[in-house]
């Protein structure tokens, strides 16, 4: 995911993300706030807005935005799209004071973000890993990897779906010897695949969701594509879903339990566009896939979504991230009679917070599913290294909302996975991040983590081991139990939304040695 930039209403003073691979921020004009003037004359006071004027205003969409989430060079522009977006949601009437809300802003804000020295590379980390970096089998060597999944039903296997959403395809990837690369079908850019048996024939099919659209837009294309397999090893593409914003994640639920398997979807949309859908399955013929579309949720920024029974009553909930200015993670409750209950597992302390991926995991061993939360978006210029950039553990206690717990500040974390790395019976987390070269040119020289494992050492406490710096090029990450190994390994997926021109090694793996 990712991605990404995809959080796009911005929140009035809000900023973005890049929503599982989305592009860059938003411009919204330089001279917006000279035009507004000329609409406004007499909007130039001397004084600054007052708290509650600033809360009041922000408060008619999202949290408010504190001034320490910016510097104060940044406010003017945040300022001006927070006023551009009020006037597109129709909120012409008593807007207050442009300049009043800007010297509110600019008085309180730092002129500069705090910097978190980060953790040093780990000379001595507790495992040994071993990286191989694996590159497209093509002359194209600027890939852009958006995700990677099992292509088959078991975490414990050397064969994976890549998605690339620059070269537009969804490819089979296989380790083991030489590496091997099959491409099995053109893309309009794959944000995320997973492999279900749709059918239920016992021959896995590939369901993708598409961007449509690489840069974040409004454009109606979006869509999901199912690869059916096929007896002798290929695939045929059926469009389930089209014409909608751009789809950033769909997941397989059976939610009415009539043996079909339904899907749930993330349309993440950008500006005006965006919602959760449910994809009723109303097949009778394998051969021409029905599909029924109801909107559960309609707002925009929907990112990622996972499937489990979380109450345990036997019926199939989901939970979704939303970015954008929501930055909140809900989730949906089958009710069992083809509704679902929302309930706020967490919401995000401000609108520029960047939440971008989300997993569920027991990571307390205590029996219940928590949820793993990182938040790292960088994609909106100007590129700032933010300090509330990191890794949350949000503990189910049973009620909602789940207890948040900082795992570790980390800049632009994209991608955050748990697994039992060391194999000592509880879970550790694997995060990659994104900071790139051209936005970020101070990653190398101040030793910005690239990879860092997080190792579980007490119920919830966790021991940082940085494995590798500078080369923040990552996009998406996935535990990996390799065959005839008896430890997990991790799989990489890298690339750069913003360069044009520099090549990379499509994937890298990282081979789990053990203890030293």
């Amino acid at each position: 995911m990712p991605t990404s930039s995809m959080r796009r209403w911005i929140a009035l003073l809000g900023v973005g993300l890049i929503a599982v691979m989305g592009g860059a921020g938003i411009w919204i004009g330089s001279n917006y706030s000279t035009v507004f003037h000329r609409k406004h004359p007499q909007s130039r006071p001397s004084r600054a807005a007052d708290e509650a004027e600033v809360h009041r205003f922000c408060g008619e969409c999202h949290a408010y935005p504190p001034p320490d989430s910016f510097p104060r060079g940044a406010w003017a522009k945040e300022v001006d799209q927070g006023f551009r977006f009020a006037q597109i949601a129709g909120m012409n009437r008593n807007l207050p004071d442009i300049e009043s809300i800007k010297q509110y802003y600019e008085q309180r804000a730092p002129i500069e973000l705090p910097f978190h020295a980060p953790p040093p590379l780990a000379t001595r980390p507790p495992f040994q890993f071993e990286r191989t970096r694996i590159a497209l089998p093509t002359l194209e060597q600027r890939p852009v990897v958006t995700s990677i999944a099992f292509a088959g039903a078991s975490p414990s296997a050397d064969e994976f779906v890549i998605c690339d959403a620059r070269t537009n395809q969804v490819m089979l990837f296989q380790l083991g010897g030489a590496a091997k690369w099959k491409k099995l079908a053109g893309m309009n850019h794959p944000a995320r695949a997973i492999v279900a048996d749709l059918d239920k024939d016992g021959i896995r099919d590939i369901l993708v969701a598409n961007l449509g659209v690489f840069f974040p837009s409004d454009d109606l294309r979006g869509s999901v594509v199912l690869l059916r397999g096929r007896s002798d090893g290929t695939f045929e593409p059926h469009t389930l879903l089209e014409n909608v914003g751009r789809v950033a994640d769909v997941k397989p639920i059976d939610f009415n339990r009539d043996g079909k398997l339904d899907l749930i979807v993330a349309v993440f949309g950008w500006r005006a566009t965006g919602e959760v859908l449910l994809l009723e399955n109303k097949t009778t013929d394998p051969s021409n896939p029905i599909f029924e579309p109801r909107v559960i949720d309609r707002r925009h920024g929907a990112t990622e979504i996972a499937v489990a029974d979380l109450n345990r009553d036997n019926h199939p909930d989901f939970v979704c991230l939303f970015s954008q200015e929501h930055e909140a993670v809900v989730a949906f409750i089958n009710d069992g009679e083809g509704g679902f209950r929302q309930e706020n597992i967490y919401q995000a302390p401000h609108p520029a917070y960047g939440c971008c991926s989300l997993e569920l995991a027991d990571l307390d061993g205590d029996g219940d599913l928590d949820v793993l939360l990182a938040n790292g978006d960088i994609l909106d210029p100007p590129f700032l290294l933010k300090p509330y950039h990191g890794l949350q553990w949000l503990e189910n206690r049973g009620p909602y909302p789940f207890v948040p717990h900082p795992i570790g500040p980390l800049y632009g974390v994209l991608s955050a996975r748990s697994a039992d790395f060391d194999g000592d019976g509880d879970l550790d987390i694997a995060a990659v991040t994104y900071l790139p070269a051209n936005g970020f040119p101070q990653r190398n020289e101040r030793g910005l983590p690239a990879v860092v494992l997080y190792e579980q050492v007490g119920r919830g406490t966790f021991a940082t081991h940085v494995l590798e710096t500078g080369r923040c090029d990552n996009l998406c990450c996935l535990p990996v139990l390799l065959q005839s190994d008896q430890l997990p390994s991790l799989l990489i997926g890298h690339g750069d939304f913003l360069n044009e021109t520099k090549k990379f090694d499509a994937v890298s793996v990282w081979r789990n040695r053990g203890r030293k």
